[in-house]
């Protein structure tokens, strides 16, 4: 990642009350550290405080998005960036919900995790997630620790953990999206899913996306869509149609999608 020295005014943090703040600690940030917004970089809202890091006392804490062609967002020291997070959210990805990375070697031994908090992005912070098939029936349970601005979750499945396809949709038990208490989901397939019928259905889409102004192909689309679901009833699940792992997409209110991580699917 290029070194940015951006030019950040740490009195403005001073100069407004209202102005929104995030704690940065951790990541040999010595004590934390408040940071308050003073501006925009990129589009986005910028951060800036001053705070002891790896014993320097007075050194710059920036937090801002940084755009193309790196498009992530970053937590630098006096202008070096230390931390990033390539998650495209509209305010900084809060730690408890976000993974961040180092980027550069820490100026500190053994320094502590990074840690972001206070008015940053949340959403959904995922918990236990488990897949299971009993007797044909695939079964994924996942828990939501927090969620903020939620919709619905979509569950994926996959053969090879690289490409999934949608299989189900969970509306949020949360009360308009919003919780900090954890809640526990359920969901089941009634039947084994097969991933290739679902392939098929994927592709029905794309043919219909690109043939809507033709006719003939909405006629071999509609044959297509009557088709598919008698075959997926009646079809045998082969072995190669059984999904291996499932991953949970969380769908906030403004449509931004975000995953939880990948779980390989327990076969009993």
């Amino acid at each position: 990642m290029k070194k940015i020295f951006l030019l950040f005014v740490t009195l403005a943090v001073f100069l407004s009350t209202a102005a929104q703040i995030i704690q940065v600690s951790g990541g040999c940030v010595d004590i934390p550290v408040a940071l308050a917004q003073v501006g925009t970089v990129n589009g986005k809202p910028a951060y800036s405080g001053t705070g002891t890091v790896a014993g320097q006392i007075g050194t710059v804490i920036n937090v801002y998005w940084l755009g193309p062609p790196d498009n992530v967002w970053v937590v630098d020291y006096d202008g070096q960036p230390y931390f990033s997070c390539s998650k495209d959210t509209p305010l900084p990805p809060g730690t408890s919900a976000f993974p961040w990375t180092a980027v550069t070697p820490a100026p500190c031994p053994s320094p502590a995790p990074l840690q972001v908090t206070g008015d940053v992005a949340l959403w959904v912070a995922f918990g236990a997630i488990s897949a299971d098939i009993k007797k044909n029936v695939l079964s994924v349970h996942w828990e939501s620790l927090t969620e903020v601005d939620n919709d619905h979750f979509e569950i994926e499945a996959s053969r090879d953990g690289v490409m999934f396809i949608p299989i189900a949709t969970v509306v949020s038990k949360a009360e308009n999206g919003n919780s900090s208490a954890t809640i526990g989901y359920d969901w089941n397939s009634g039947g084994m899913v097969s991933l290739a019928a679902l392939g098929g259905m994927a592709l029905v889409v794309l043919l219909w996306m690109c043939s809507r102004r033709s006719r003939v192909a909405l006629a071999g689309l509609c044959i297509i869509l009557l088709c598919t679901p008698g075959c997926t009833k009646t079809k045998d699940i082969d072995a190669k149609d059984k999904p291996n792992y499932i991953r949970i997409a969380h769908v906030g209110k403004d449509g931004v999608k975000l995953y939880s991580r990948i779980v390989k699917i327990v076969e009993e």
